[in-house]
């Protein structure tokens, strides 16, 4: 802009034009419409940078396309975005290059907050067969008489006591055991330990031997001494019944809990079933 009358008749136009509502007469719509097409609107370069004012402010390019002023870069030109372009490229035009254009921009964040599994209260005994067959390598959170105790890995679907295989690896010592499967509940939202064909198989307990899901070909059931004495360590056996604690051999010896058995003790019930034969390995 020339002058400062020249401004300042612009600026009067601008207004008379702004409020069309307004009803200023026909010679003062007419004045105003001469003045704006004869002025040269205002420039970045004719206003004095104000960070609060023109930050994020709107502003018209020597081109036409419209920008998002950012900042002035005390070199006569403003950091600005040109919306015009495909992706918002910055660029640095000169202040006489930019005509504001009255408008206000903002920056906010859109970002949706991530998307969680939320945990199920689902016991396992909801679940069809099939499904109860792929939870093996998952968490499952134990509780006993609707109270949480403790998290397991479960080792396989409901076997054929009723009852579902497991493995709690952050017991002091290594625990076999066999839950019922409404004690269960299958935790979608943590990661497996290994997939449901058992690959890779492995998960480590506080006494880092691995524990697998594959099992080699071995009885169902024990019932004499010379099983018991035969079956390797880290066999998992369990009788059934709704009292039921399974027991893992260790040691030569049968623990569960805080108690031990030799395998004379173990031996005579014939409906002892084998949950996991050895290690796995």
């Amino acid at each position: 802009m020339r002058n400062n009358q020249e401004r300042l008749a612009r600026e009067w136009a601008e207004r008379i034009k702004s409020v069309p509502e307004v009803n200023y007469g026909p010679e003062a719509n007419a004045a105003a419409e001469i003045v704006l097409a004869t002025t040269t609107p205002p420039t970045m370069a004719d206003a004095e940078w104000e960070h609060e004012k023109h930050h994020l402010a709107g502003a018209n390019y020597k081109d036409g396309s419209p920008v998002v002023m950012i900042d002035a870069t005390g070199l006569g030109e403003i950091y600005s975005i040109d919306l015009g372009a495909p992706h918002g490229r910055m660029f640095f035009p000169y202040m006489g290059d930019l005509i504001p254009n009255g408008k206000r921009y903002e920056l906010r964040e859109i970002t949706e907050p991530e998307h969680l599994v939320e945990p199920s209260t689902k016991t396992m005994d909801e679940y069809s067969p099939e499904e109860q067959a792929g939870m093996t390598g998952m968490w499952a959170e134990y509780r006993r008489g609707g109270e949480p105790r403790d998290f397991m890995i479960i080792e396989g679907g409901v076997n054929r006591a009723g009852r579902v295989p497991c493995y709690n690896p952050d017991a002091p010592t290594p625990h076999a055991w066999a839950p019922d499967p409404d004690e269960l509940i299958p935790r979608f939202d943590l990661p497996r330990v290994w997939d449901k064909d058992g690959q890779p198989c492995e998960a480590t307990g506080s006494s880092n031997e691995k524990v697998v899901a594959d099992q080699p070909e071995h009885p169902e059931v024990l019932s004499t001494v010379e099983d018991y004495e035969d079956a390797p360590e880290g066999t998992i056996v369990a009788a059934p019944g709704w009292d039921s604690v399974a027991l893992l051999k260790r040691d030569g010896k049968w623990h569960r809990d805080r108690f031990t058995f030799e395998s004379k003790d173990m031996a005579g019930d014939p409906t002892v079933a084998v949950l996991r034969w050895g290690w796995g390995e």
